[in-house]
């Protein structure tokens, strides 16, 4: 890679300023430009990062998630430059097995840190081990410089330009602009994070709940809630700070369970959990259930790390306490009394056929209601329901 030799760019303050040589003060606003339009144009991704490692010599980019926890899967790149398509599983393999740098990255904790393989290995270390010998030099690449984050969601963001092996180490000028660069990549992400939490559709959904309904992440930041919640007030739930928070101990503890427990169930079951925060115990229990919101379609993988994902849809109710209330409190989960009346006959052990003649209806009927509780409360199988009614009858009634 050849540079157009231009005006010096420079980095910092009067007082510590950095020259980079060779690249021109427009080329690096256009890269800014370029960068945050990713965040309204995601289709843009690739080519604006190509262009990010073409900027500062690099053969190519790689970017994706990283955690002490990940199994190496091509799918935790979320972007590769064409060089590296065929490479990648071979390149996870050695990245998240290497020493020292796993447990420097992964058990370290920090925000944010920019660094090359020098940074960690001297060069007669960086040759003689195994990531460089088995991987690099085979794919003909010997330097990164590589930058980890940890956004606010607690995901960790690695982006990593790699080098050839013909190309000469990083200078501090290729940090300075891989650094400058990176941030405003990070800026660009929390836009689109926050364009995708304006989703219509998610007003619409909410606003079918005559209970106060929201739509947050798994660890309790509200991104929306429809009028209900917006004008509700209970001690036992807080909303401050744009958070959903239990003030008392016991229940902070439930609802933090709940919310981790159904956020990481986002890609697979649908079925909702039900908690019951009872504050001093000197009213009947409040009712949040919370089920994995499914939002549209990721987009090449962005959505990996902006912070509005997994969601979480939570609906709040306040049943009474009163004798014979199970029925009640099954209607504020939003099912009509004939649903309600069959739900708790079939929790009761009876089949669609009994609880239909007991109740004085057609079996199609009965079967058809229940076909419609399962919908409405987003489950599959008749345990999930008996389980629901249960613990609606155990939180009225308590022993």
């Amino acid at each position: 890679m050849s540079f157009v030799v231009a005006s010096d760019f420079r980095v910092g303050g009067p007082a510590g300023m950095t020259f980079i040589p060779f690249v021109s003060e427009t080329r690096i606003r256009e890269a800014v430009s370029s960068i945050y339009s990713i965040a309204t144009e995601p289709e843009r991704l690739p080519s604006v990062l190509d262009a990010l490692a073409d900027l500062i010599g690099g053969k190519g980019l790689l970017m994706g998630p990283l955690s002490r926890t990940a199994v190496p899967d091509p799918a935790l790149v979320t972007y590769a430059s064409g060089v590296f398509h065929e490479a990648i599983p071979a390149y996870l393999d050695h990245f998240v097995a290497i020493n020292p740098r796993k447990n420097w990255l992964t058990l370290n904790n920090f925000d944010d840190i920019v660094f090359s393989d020098h940074d960690l290995m001297d060069d007669r270390e960086v040759r003689r081990h195994a990531f460089y010998n088995d991987f690099l030099l085979r794919n003909d690449n010997l330097y990164c410089l590589d930058r980890l984050s940890t956004r606010p969601s607690g995901r960790k963001l690695w982006i990593s330009v790699q080098y050839s092996k013909a190309a000469p180490p990083p200078e501090i000028w290729h940090r300075e602009i891989f650094s400058l660069l990176t941030s405003h990549l990070h800026q660009a992400l929390d836009i689109y994070g926050r364009l995708r939490a304006l989703q219509p559709g998610e007003t619409t959904l909410l606003d079918q709940f005559d209970c106060p309904g929201l739509i947050l992440t798994a660890r309790g930041r509200i991104l929306r809630l429809n009028g209900a919640a917006d004008g509700f007030a209970d001690p036992r739930l807080s909303f401050a700070g744009g958070r959903l928070a239990a003030p008392h101990p016991a229940d902070a503890a439930r609802l933090e369970r709940l919310l981790s427990d159904v956020g990481l169930r986002a890609g697979g079951a649908t079925a909702p959990d039900l908690i019951a925060l009872r504050g001093d115990g000197t009213r009947p229990p409040l009712l949040v259930r919370a089920a994995p919101f499914r939002a549209a379609e990721a987009r090449l993988g962005l959505d990996a790390f902006v912070d509005d994902l997994p969601r979480v849809l939570v609906l709040i109710n306040a049943p009474k306490r009163t004798p014979g209330s199970t029925v009640e409190a099954l209607r504020s989960l939003g099912l009509t009394p004939a649903e309600a009346r069959v739900a708790e006959a079939i929790a009761s052990g009876r089949s669609p056929e009994e609880a239909a003649t007991e109740l004085g209806i057609a079996l199609s009927t009965a079967r058809h209601h229940v076909k419609r509780t399962h919908e409405k409360l987003a489950i599959r199988r008749q345990s999930d329901l008996v389980r629901i009614v249960n613990d609606v009858a155990r939180f009225l009634h308590p022993e």
